[in-house]
């Protein structure tokens, strides 16, 4: 059994109308409405007095006028110039910095096409997986990388065999998480990296599925439509060259989580697999998914 403990977001956020806010504007709003309509009828029963009761109008009428027009005509003037000039809170939220571009792709995979490592590169072995994006909404939030390492059934074999931010490394130390970055200014152009050493992977294991997720997603309404540019690309770790990237294309409002590719074992082979598929599954969701038990 695993206790994931998220790590708090860095990022600055835009406070945002709540349902509750909404619910109290509406009802400012039908109080206004309720106060003008009493006004109204208030009016009404004046102008109705004033015709049967001369007098009493001729003695009332004055005083109103004197002493509560000025009144409301200063204080209306005076409160919004209080209350709205210190409003533009949006320039003083500070942005991450602009990550670098990366360098020019020699391969660059579509997605569901498939990739063999082993055949095309046979020397390379120790791989680095990195992941980027950049922020297209005015929120920055934590993203988060994971690597679940799977059996033949496509689950875990147990709860130790998913690497991420609290657990960094797989049994086998074939997989090692490079660590957690919440403003995901880390690696310069990738925002966190897990590097996989494919000869030590052990014989039981046949799929790596590298996961995207967002923290506190479902907390704070967060998905990946406020994301874009979001790459995931392997690199020979000695040699520093990438070998093969795929570059995200969908960012949808239902998607809280998304398992960008996978390597596997096919036929004796290490393939890549950009794969590129949202779900509306938090990390406790996935973790169900590939078969670990979240407490």
């Amino acid at each position: 059994m695993i206790n994931i403990t998220m790590n708090s977001t860095d990022a600055t956020r835009i406070d945002r109308m709540s349902r509750d806010d909404f619910r109290i504007s509406a009802a400012q709003q039908i109080n206004a409405l309720t106060t003008e309509s009493v006004s109204r009828k208030a009016s009404r029963k004046i102008s109705s007095s004033r015709s049967t009761n001369p007098q009493p109008t001729q003695t009332r009428a004055p005083q109103p006028t004197q002493t509560r027009a000025p009144q409301p005509t200063q204080a209306r003037a005076s409160q919004p110039t209080q209350t709205r000039a210190p409003q533009p809170v949006a320039q003083d939220i500070p942005r991450r910095p602009q990550r670098p571009q990366l360098p020019p792709a020699e391969i660059i995979l579509k997605k569901g096409e498939k990739y063999s490592l082993t055949k095309n590169n046979p020397s390379s072995t120790n791989l680095r997986v990195g992941i980027g994006w950049d922020f297209s909404s005015a929120v920055d939030y934590d993203i988060d990388i994971e690597a679940f390492i799977l059996n033949e059934r496509e689950v875990v074999p147990d709860d130790s065999w998913i690497v991420f931010y609290g657990q960094l490394k797989s049994p086998d130390n074939a997989v090692i998480h490079r660590g957690d970055s919440s403003n995901g200014a880390n690696f310069g152009a990738d925002c966190e990296q897990i590097d996989v050493n494919l000869s030590l992977i052990d014989k039981e294991i046949s799929k790596i599925a590298f996961v995207v997720t967002i923290n506190e997603a479902k907390l704070h309404g967060y998905n990946f439509s406020g994301i874009k540019n979001a790459h995931i690309r392997i690199s020979d770790v000695k040699t520093g060259k990438e070998i093969v990237r795929y570059q995200l294309t969908d960012y949808y409002k239902e998607v809280v989580s998304m398992v960008v590719g996978e390597l596997y074992l096919r036929n004796g082979e290490w393939r890549f697999n950009p794969v590129g598929m949202g779900t509306g599954d938090d990390l406790e969701g996935l973790c169900n998914r590939y078969g670990i038990e979240v407490k």
